[in-house]
């Protein structure tokens, strides 16, 4: 109990009776409906507030049928021992796409400057109820997808932990967004400051569709969703880097 508390009793003498009065009158006060942020969600809070004032964004969907690349990953992490999973095989995509699209990994520059990145550093949202993080995947068109499904291990270690490096932080000229809880069909992420795109994937949806002899068969598609600073990329641009990054994950020999 604080000072003022016992102040507030107006007694000269505070006996034990008192404080024990007072002790018992906390217990059973209900619990304040008021919670402080933490430090970390204070700079999220700050990170989407520039966000969503100094960024004009639009976006664009698409549905990709994943059933080979799952199967890639599956075969990936059995030879490697490695835990390759989607989001795995879409930052390999999103990177090899880097040459092809160089204002996706762009930055505006306050003077209406837009800076090209050589290197596709794929940042990627983390979660692990410690706070959001981003930590960067450095130079990922140049790694492995086992090489990639390890680095992000022990990311999702250090954002369980809170202990990550600067450097792991920094550097990112792309985002990657999971939200892979199961149901989880579409979502719409920010553009974070600095960039110019992010792109989201959602949880895996089963649909039976009929194949050209009309029998029914069972396809794994995701949702990818691209949001996008509409002073540097224009809806052409957007499409067409989905539709990349659609048939990278269609056909994904390349991914491993």
């Amino acid at each position: 109990m604080s000072e003022a508390e016992l102040r507030g009793l107006g007694r000269t003498v505070i006996r034990t009776a008192d404080v024990e009065d007072l002790v018992r009158r906390a217990a059973s006060a209900p619990a304040s409906p008021e919670r402080h942020l933490s430090k970390r969600q204070r700079t999220v809070g700050a990170v989407v507030t520039e966000s969503m004032r100094t960024v004009p964004a639009a976006a664009a969907y698409a549905k990709v049928d994943v059933g080979q690349a799952e199967e890639l990953a599956r075969q990936l992490s059995e030879r490697t021992g490695s835990f390759v999973s989607l989001p795995v095989l879409l930052i390999k995509a999103v990177a090899r796409r880097h040459a092809a699209h160089p204002l996706m990994f762009a930055a505006l520059t306050d003077d209406g400057v837009v800076r090209e990145s050589e290197r596709a550093h794929v940042g990627v949202t983390m979660d692990a109820g410690r706070g959001l993080y981003t930590p960067v995947v450095h130079d990922a068109a140049e790694l492995s997808g086992d090489r990639i499904a390890d680095l992000l291990t022990g990311f999702r270690s250090k954002a369980f932990r809170g202990t990550f490096q600067a450097a792991e932080l920094a550097g990112a000229n792309i985002m990657v967004a999971p939200h892979t809880t199961e149901g989880m069909v579409l979502a719409t992420p920010i553009v974070f400051p600095g960039q110019t795109c992010v792109i989201s994937i959602g949880a895996v949806d089963d649909q039976v569709l009929l194949d050209a002899q009309g029998t029914p068969r069972t396809h794994r598609f995701v949702h990818l969703g691209l949001v996008y600073d509409h002073r540097v990329v224009n809806g052409r641009d957007a499409m067409a880097l989905l539709k990349d990054v659609k048939e990278e994950l269609e056909a994904p020999a390349a991914l491993g």
